[in-house]
C-alpha cells in the first residue's frame, strides 16, 4: 500500500491515533480530522484513497458527511466505525454508499485487510472510469476509405457484431494499416459499447511482466508484488479486450491464452481462484500467422482459436484512391488538436504524397501529416511544409504504384527487396529530418557507423545537405487549391 493516502474523520483522539500507527505500519499516508467539516476539507485537499469515518460526531455527522462524499465525483471508499451499532445505522449506511461498516472496538486485521481491499477497489474504479471515458469527438480517429477492398473490412465488422455472442477476431496486417482503429470500431458497433475497451501490447512488454499484466498477480506471487494486482483480461470484464501483436506471445503465454479462449476462465499468477473470462477477444498482428505456425514459433491451436473470424487489412499502397480522403481526417483531428484552420492541401502536394509508396501506411500519412501541419504558416498545407524525404522523393523515381492485375504481381523475393528498400529510404530519411540533416548525430541514433550509414545514404540517393536546407522564401503562402477532397 506503498503510497495510498487514508484519511480519518473520528472525533474521538485515541481511535484516530490507533488508526493512524496500524495505517501506517501498511505504509499509507494518513491524514487526520476531528469533525466533520474538517474531515469533508481534508477529503477535497488529501484525495484519499480511502476514508474511515466516525457515525457520531459533533456538528456534521457520519451519515451527512458520507453522503457528501459519495456523492462527489471520484469518491474513495468510505468505511463507517460506530460505538453502538444498530440494523437500521448499518442499513443506511450502505444505502449511503459505504464501502464496509465496523463497530468497536476495531479489529486490527479487519482493518488492515479492508484498508487493502478498499485501496484495491478506488484503482479499478479510477482505471474503468478512463477507460469509459469518451474521447473528445474530434480528436477520436476513425476508419476511413471507401476503396472496394475497405468497404469488405466495414462488412465484416457489421456480421461479427450483429449477433450477441463475443466472438473472437483476428485483425490482420501490415504495420500502420489501422488495426487497433478495426478493433475499436468492433467494439463500439457491438452490444456492449458501453463497457471498457482494454488495450494490451504484447510486444511492448518484457516477459516477466506481460503474465501479470494480462492476467494479474495476488500479493506475494514474485519478488515485488507487494500488492493484489488487476490484469488486463479482468478489466475488460464484458467488454472488449485488444491484444495487439500476439506472435510476440512466448511458448508458455501461447499456452496459457489458449486456455483463456478455450475454457474462457484465468487464474492470476499466484493465485489458485478460477476467474470467469468473458470479454471479446480482439488480437493483431503483422506477420503471417501460418508461416509461424508451420515454424513451430506458434501453436497451431491457437492459431485457429484467434482466427475464428479474421479481417485484413489493405495497406495504403493498394487503396491509393483513399488518399485524399485519410488526408482529410487527418486534416480534422489535427485542426482540433493544434488549434488550427488548415484548410487543405496546396498546389501540387497531393502529387508529392501520391509519389510515395508509404511503408509505413497510414500510421505514416498521419505522421506526415502532423509533421506538414506544425511546419504550414497559411490555410493550406503546402510542398514546402512536408518533410524532407517526401519533398526530395520525385514522381519519375517514386511512381504511385498500380492496382496489382492477375499475373502481374511480382515474385515473392522482388517484392520483399521492394519493401526492405522502401523502408530503408523511409527509414533513413526520416531520421536526417529529425537531425538536420546532421550525418554524426544521425549514425549515433541510428546505432551505425558514420561511413557505413554514408554508404547505406547513397546507396538510396539521399544527400544531408537536403535536409539542411531551411524554409525557402514565402513558404505555406502559395496560391491555395480546393480542400483535399477536390484536390488533384
Amino acid at each position: 500500500m506503498m503510497g495510498s493516502r487514508a484519511l480519518v474523520i473520528d472525533d474521538d483522539r485515541a481511535t484516530r491515533f490507533a488508526l493512524r500507527l496500524l495505517l501506517e505500519r501498511e505504509e499509507f499516508i494518513v491524514a487526520e480530522a476531528a469533525t466533520g467539516e474538517e474531515g469533508l476539507t481534508a477529503a477535497l485537499q488529501e484525495r484519499p484513497d480511502v476514508v474511515f469515518l466516525d457515525m457520531a460526531m459533533p456538528g456534521i455527522g457520519g451519515l451527512d458527511v458520507l453522503e457528501t462524499l459519495t456523492g462527489r465525483p471520484d469518491a474513495p471508499p468510505v468505511v463507517m466505525i460506530t460505538g453502538v451499532g444498530t440494523p437500521e445505522s448499518a442499513i443506511r449506511a450502505v444505502q449511503l454508499g459505504a464501502y464496509e461498516y465496523l463497530t468497536k472496538p476495531l479489529d486490527a486485521s479487519r482493518v488492515r485487510l479492508l484498508a487493502r481491499r478498499a485501496v484495491e477497489l478506488h484503482g479499478l474504479k479510477r482505471e474503468l472510469d478512463v477507460l469509459r471515458r469518451p474521447s473528445m469527438k474530434e480528436e477520436e480517429p476513425r476508419l476511413v476509405g471507401s476503396h472496394p477492398s475497405m468497404q469488405e473490412v466495414y462488412k465484416a465488422i457489421g456480421r461479427v457484431t450483429a449477433t450477441p455472442e463475443r466472438t473472437t477476431v483476428l485483425v490482420l496486417g501490415e504495420t500502420g494499416t489501422g488495426k487497433e482503429l478495426v478493433s475499436r470500431a468492433i467494439h463500439r458497433a457491438s452490444r456492449d459499447r458501453d463497457r471498457p475497451f482494454v488495450v494490451v501490447n504484447c510486444a511492448a512488454l518484457p516477459e516477466a511482466l506481460i503474465e501479470s499484466e494480462l492476467f494479474g498477480h495476488e500479493r506475494g506471487a514474485f519478488t515485488g508484488a507487494s500488492e493484489r494486482r488487476i490484469g488486463k483480461v479482468e478489466l475488460a470484464g464484458e467488454g472488449t479486450l485488444f491484444a495487439d501483436e500476439v506472435s510476440s506471445l512466448t511458448p508458455a503465454l501461447q499456452q496459457r491464452f489458449l486456455r483463456l479462449l478455450q475454457a474462457r476462465e484465468f487464474e492470476r499468477v499466484g493465485g489458485r481462484e478460477v476467474l470467469p473470462a468473458r470479454a471479446r477477444f480482439v488480437a493483431a498482428c503483422n506477420v503471417d500467422l501460418e508461416a509461424e505456425v508451420r515454424a513451430v514459433r506458434f501453436r497451431e491451436d491457437l492459431y485457429f482459436r484467434l482466427s475464428v473470424f479474421p479481417i485484413v487489412l489493405p495497406p495504403l499502397r493498394e487503396r491509393f484512391s483513399d488518399l485524399p480522403l485519410l488526408v482529410e481526417e487527418s486534416i480534422r483531428r489535427f485542426n482540433a488538436r493544434l488549434e488550427r484552420q488548415v484548410a487543405g492541401l496546396g498546389p501540387g502536394t497531393l502529387a508529392v504524397l501520391h509519389a510515395h509508396r508509404w511503408p509505413g501506411n497510414v500510421r505514416e500519412l498521419e505522421n506526415v501529416i502532423h509533421h506538414a501541419m506544425l511546419r504550414a504558416t497559411g490555410d493550406f498545407i503546402t510542398v514546402d511544409a512536408l518533410p524532407g524525404y517526401l519533398r526530395t522523393d520525385g514522381a519519375a523515381s517514386h511512381p504511385a504504384p498500380q492496382s496489382a492485375t492477375p499475373g502481374t504481381r511480382p515474385k515473392f523475393e522482388q517484392a520483399r527487396r521492394e519493401a526492405i528498400e522502401a523502408f530503408e529510404r523511409a527509414y533513413l530519411a526520416s531520421v536526417l529530418e529529425e537531425c538536420g540533416g546532421n550525418v554524426t548525430e544521425a549514425a549515433r541514433r541510428t546505432g551505425m557507423r558514420r561511413t557505413s550509414l554514408q554508404r547505406l545514404l547513397k546507396r538510396h540517393g539521399l544527400t544531408a545537405a537536403a535536409f539542411r536546407q531551411s524554409d525557402p522564401p514565402g513558404a505555406g503562402t502559395a496560391a491555395p487549391s480546393p480542400a483535399v477532397r477536390g484536390a488533384g
